[in-house]
């Protein structure tokens, strides 16, 4: 994810980082929405076609969203970028058209149907159109989220919508250090599957 974002001593980045020459290569809550959708696309190309999607074609489209139309972090915003074929196509909101923006037909304007590639687990604030949260995982009406307004981030459980106020990494802590979810969930007065669903997001961060 920081090579995509920051790039490398060798390879130029294939995404406007937010936070453009961080000595530190920090990588902010719109960074890491653009590159799961890339990572969405790369994943839905090589299932489709037998090999990943470039990233000079991810480059391509940073680079005319931004000088050509004005758009910053288009992997951010909410029905902005669509996998046509092997393609990526671009709406243009002020004219609510879609330009191909990779390709042979790159620049052209297409009346074609297309497919939304990746956005089903985030939401959108109303006035800006990014990314403000991200619902990474689901389990028994629990809720793993990600929101940059609270915590800088740091992935909290929500039930009901609301959140349990605990991390997921306390949760986890506090599993293997009570020695049973029921024990871990009575430490913060919560219900045992707070801890479980904590547990399973691990679980399935750390599965390759």
């Amino acid at each position: 994810m920081t090579r995509w974002i920051h790039g490398t001593k060798r390879d130029r980045p294939a995404l406007r980082a937010e936070l453009r020459n961080d000595p530190n290569r920090f990588i902010t809550f719109h960074d890491f929405v653009q590159a799961m959708a890339v990572r969405a696309i790369r994943i839905g190309s090589d299932i489709q076609e037998g090999k990943p999607f470039s990233v000079q074609k991810i480059r391509d489209v940073v680079r005319i969203a931004h000088q050509e139309h004005n758009i910053e972090f288009p992997f951010a915003r909410r029905h902005q970028v669509f996998l046509f074929e092997d393609d990526i196509v671009l709406l243009l909101p002020e004219d609510d058209v879609f330009i191909q923006i990779t390709g042979k037909y790159k620049r052209h304007y297409l009346l074609n149907a297309v497919v939304e590639q990746y956005a089903e687990d985030l939401s959108y604030d109303q006035s800006t159109g990014y990314a403000d949260r991200y619902t990474a995982y689901h389990y028994k009406g629990r809720t793993v989220e990600l929101d940059p307004a609270i915590r800088f981030g740091e992935p909290l459980v929500y039930r009901e919508g609301k959140s349990c106020g605990v991390s997921v990494e306390e949760l986890v802590n506090a599993r293997y250090t009570e020695g049973s979810s029921e024990a871990a969930a009575a430490v913060h007065d919560l219900e045992p599957e707070e801890v479980e669903i904590a547990l399973r997001y691990y679980d399935w961060i750390e599965t390759p």
